[in-house]
């Protein structure tokens, strides 16, 4: 039997024709709805990008002036939309607050060992590939390690003056180390290096252990030399291998500068300084949220008492207690590998304001470590345990900067 069919042929529409009329009624009040929270959390970043986050967060602020972290979402046409509200303040909260973070994502390029003969432009080439890397996971800033373009050459005793000045760099950039500041400038990737400088001033040479700050644009914006120069400067044939840092460089004299660049409050120190307290303090009365450091650490020491996993954890430790008790971030950079037959530590470490170690390599050769380093982080120590302003006493700390021995009582 044939179905009934209405005038010009067609079926009776039944019942099934106004279920199909709601379903688009629901699908277009669905699609209202979406537009709805789309243009709310459009508003909500526009209004995040507005907000001057610089000002505020050095007032402490962490919200907007007068605004709330969860914009006024349009809930849609429907009170079955209503549901869906929370959610929708979610994520407009989300890309609120991902508008105001300071977040820099910061790669430590550790080096494997640089042989005497290695070429400078052969160590810039293992640079830039390891910036490349950075590049693709998503890093913003690379930090390199110290005396980067040549092998630790303070292990000898070099007589010949044009022998020991082929080591320094009088300028950077230059013909060696051009590539790296082109592909820094070409991948938007800032930089840390570290490099033996010579200098002439009053028609005689000055020698310092030196790093460069470089931010995204390829350009220089600081620059740091070593304070807390280790070893000897005397020729000491019984030992294994010299350490003629005070032989080689004078002890820096600019300081501890820090720089407001990439979005943080940055400093810079090399090797040794990271084990003396008053490097970090001095750039964390400065407000430093971000302390670079490259290092060149024997896996043995020399005189002995010191066995290669304490030294491994010793430069962790100093690195953790400057960077908990200043609230900043520390990256901490080494050269690793067996370098002419001395056996370098490695043990490169990203280190958070908490103190807590959150990367580490694990090679003695070229490798990366990565981190997102969230500068509003350093807030909560800043602004608690050590909140200098409120507790520091340095009516007691006098002896500090009076003397450098120590005197024990009689």
């Amino acid at each position: 039997m044939k179905p009934a069919t209405g005038p010009a042929g067609e079926r009776p529409t039944g019942r099934r024709e106004p279920q199909r009329d709601l379903r688009q009624d629901q699908q277009r009040d669905e699609r209202d709805g979406q537009e709805d929270v789309r243009e709310a959390v459009r508003e909500a970043v526009q209004d995040a990008v507005r907000y001057d986050v610089t000002a505020d967060a050095a007032a402490g602020r962490t919200t907007p002036r007068g605004a709330s972290l969860v914009h006024p979402l349009p809930i849609g046409r429907k009170n079955r939309f209503a549901r869906g509200y929370n959610r929708d303040a979610r994520e407009a909260r989300m890309a609120l607050e991902g508008a105001m973070a300071r977040v820099l994502t910061v790669a430590g390029a550790q080096l494997g060992p640089i042989q005497r003969s290695d070429t400078k432009a052969q160590c810039v080439a293992r640079m830039i590939e390891l910036m490349r890397r950075a590049k693709a996971r998503g890093a913003q800033l690379v930090v390199f390690p110290e005396l980067a373009l040549t092998t630790f050459f303070p292990r000898w005793l070099i007589e010949d003056e044009a022998e020991l000045d082929a080591y320094y760099e009088r300028e950077v950039p230059n013909a060696d180390t051009i590539a790296l500041f082109d592909e820094s400038r070409r991948l938007g990737v800032g930089f840390y290096l570290g490099y033996a400088e010579l200098v002439e001033e009053g028609g005689r040479k000055r020698r310092f252990n030196t790093s460069i700050l470089v931010d995204t644009s390829g350009t220089i914006v600081g620059k740091y030399r070593k304070v807390h120069l280790p070893g000897h400067a005397d020729y000491r044939p019984h030992l294994p291998f010299q350490h003629l840092e005070k032989r080689y460089f004078e002890p820096g004299d600019l300081g501890f500068p820090v720089w407001r660049t990439m979005g943080g409050v940055m400093g810079m120190a090399i090797c040794n300084d990271r084990r003396w307290p008053e490097t970090y303090r001095v750039m964390g009365l400065k407000g430093v949220e971000l302390v670079m450091l490259g290092f060149n650490t024997p896996a043995m020491n020399r005189d002995g008492g010191e066995a290669h996993y304490l030294r491994v954890h010793h430069s962790n430790l100093v690195m953790s207690a400057g960077a908990y008790q200043n609230g900043t971030w520390v990256v901490g950079v080494a050269k690793a590998g067996r370098e002419e037959g001395v056996d370098m530590t490695g043990s490169s470490i990203i280190v958070a304001p908490s103190g807590e170690i959150v990367a580490q390599s694990c090679t003695l050769g070229d490798e990366l470590i990565v981190a997102d380093c969230d500068f509003d982080q350093c807030q909560f120590n800043k602004t608690t345990v050590f909140d200098f302003a409120a507790h520091r006493r340095i009516e007691h700390y006098g002896i500090i900067t009076a003397q450098t021995g120590a005197t024990p009582p009689p």
